[in-house]
C-alpha cells in the first residue's frame, strides 16, 4: 500500500535527487532523461514499482533546460528527441524497454541534425509537436521567440518574436485542444498557427494575480484544463506547494482545494494511464528532490 500525503500518493524515491527533468510516458514506462548536471537517465516501470538505469548523456552535453520530447513510438520502440540546454545539443534515442532483453539493441544517445539555429538561445527551452497532422515541432526559447520546424527536415517553418516580457527561467508550453498556452511569470499567451499562410496568432489570458511573479512551475494538460503545480515567487523568493487550473473553455484560472506536500520548483510532471506524475524537484536553495508523487485526475479536477 502507497503512502498519501495531501491527497498524494508517494511512490518509491528516485534513484537519485534530480530537478528539472525531462520525462517522457511510455507502455507501462516513466522515462527520466536526465535533468539538471544530472546525465544520468532511468525508467520507473509502474506496474514493477522500481527504477532502472537506461544510458547516460554524453559528457559534453550540458542539460542545465534541456527539454526532451517524444518523436515517434509504436508497440515496441519510441524515438526521443532531446535538445537545448546550457550547452546545445540535438540528440535521439531509439528507446527499447530496459525491462526486456533485446540484443542486438543498445539505448544510446546519438547525434542528429540541428534543431534551430546556432545562434539561438536554447537554455530552458520548450518544445511540443502539433499541426493538422502532427508534422511541426514548436519551439518556444528566449528571450521571446516561438518558432515552427518541419518534423522530418527540420527545416525553419515560421518564427515570431512574441510581444511579451523576456522569458525567465522555466515556462509551461503546453498543447490544449488546437491552442499551445505559454505562462511564464506575467506572460501568458494563448498561441494558434494557421499552416495555410504560415502564421502565428496569439491572444493574452485572463491574468491570475497569484501567479504574475511566479516561475519553474510544472504542468500538464487534462481534457480542456492545464494544471500548474508548485513554483518559485520570485519577489518572495521561496518555493510553493500551490496547485492551480486554467480552463480554456471558461477562461479562469481556479486554485486548487489540495496542495503539493511540500513546496517545490523545477520538478516534472505528466499524465499517464489516469494518474499525474510529478517527479523530483528543488528547494529554495536549489536542493534537489528525490520525491515521486502521483493523483488521480479524476481526484484532482473530477470527472
Amino acid at each position: 500500500m502507497q503512502r498519501r500525503s495531501f491527497g498524494f500518493e508517494v511512490l518509491p524515491n528516485l534513484p537519485i535527487p534530480i530537478s528539472s527533468a525531462q520525462c517522457i510516458a511510455f507502455q507501462d514506462e516513466i522515462l527520466i532523461c536526465g535533468g539538471m548536471s544530472e546525465r544520468r537517465c532511468y525508467s520507473y516501470h509502474i506496474v514493477k514499482q522500481n527504477y532502472k538505469l537506461i544510458c547516460s548523456y554524453p559528457d559534453r552535453v550540458g542539460l542545465l533546460g534541456h527539454a526532451v520530447i517524444k518523436y515517434k513510438s509504436n508497440d515496441k520502440e519510441v524515438t526521443l528527441l532531446s535538445f537545448g540546454g546550457s550547452v546545445k545539443h540535438t540528440l535521439q534515442m531509439h528507446y527499447r524497454s530496459v525491462w526486456e532483453v533485446h540484443k542486438e539493441h543498445k539505448n544510446q544517445w546519438t547525434p542528429t541534425q540541428q534543431l534551430g539555429y546556432f545562434s539561438e538561445d536554447l537554455w530552458y527551452c520548450r518544445g511540443l509537436i502539433s499541426g493538422n497532422d502532427n508534422q511541426l515541432i514548436f519551439l518556444l526559447f528566449p528571450p521571446r521567440t516561438i518558432a515552427a520546424y518541419d518534423i522530418k527536415s527540420f527545416d525553419l517553418v515560421a518564427r515570431l518574436m512574441l510581444p511579451i516580457e523576456n522569458i525567465s527561467g522555466g515556462s509551461c508550453f503546453v498543447k490544449v485542444q488546437d491552442k499551445m498556452l505559454l505562462v511564464n511569470a506575467g506572460n501568458r499567451l494563448s498561441i494558434t498557427f494557421d499552416e495555410s499562410t504560415q502564421k502565428f496568432d496569439h491572444i493574452r489570458l485572463p491574468l491570475c494575480l497569484e501567479l504574475k511573479d511566479m516561475q519553474d512551475y510544472s504542468y500538464v494538460a487534462v481534457k480542456s484544463l492545464l494544471i500548474l503545480f508548485g513554483g518559485y515567487d520570485l519577489p518572495a523568493r521561496r518555493c510553493m506547494k500551490t496547485v492551480y487550473t486554467y480552463s480554456v473553455k471558461e477562461r479562469r484560472w481556479i486554485e486548487c482545494f489540495c496542495t503539493l506536500p511540500f513546496a517545490v520548483r523545477h520538478s516534472f510532471a505528466l499524465v499517464h494511464q489516469g494518474w499525474i506524475h510529478i517527479i523530483g524537484g528543488a528547494r529554495e536553495h536549489d536542493d534537489d528532490l528525490d520525491q515521486h508523487l502521483r493523483i488521480r485526475v479524476d481526484d484532482l479536477v473530477g470527472k
